[in-house]
């Protein structure tokens, strides 16, 4: 028995996921989503404060994604993905 598995013996196994979880890649799990956490978020800053991310224009988006800091840009560019299937 390798080193590996002795360390795992009687260790309880890990239960499967539930089935929306399955998702293979962040492509499959946005393509079937309509909102999310990242979605909900509002902006707090600019000339958008108090709008959902799921609401700004096409366009402010890809600046954003660009122009803000690294945590905006992740929320930001999940909703890019979502929206529009080339940016995936």
């Amino acid at each position: 028995m390798s080193r590996k598995n002795k360390n795992l013996k009687g260790a309880a196994r890990p239960q499967s996921r539930p089935q929306h979880l399955k998702a293979s890649t962040a492509r499959e799990w946005n393509s079937h989503l309509k909102t999310n956490e990242y979605t909900e978020r509002r902006l707090t800053f600019g000339k958008y404060t108090g709008v959902k991310i799921s609401e700004l224009p096409l366009d402010y988006l890809k600046w954003a994604i660009i122009n803000l800091p690294a945590d905006w840009a992740d929320y930001l560019s999940r909703e890019l993905q979502r929206r529009d299937r080339s940016y995936r």
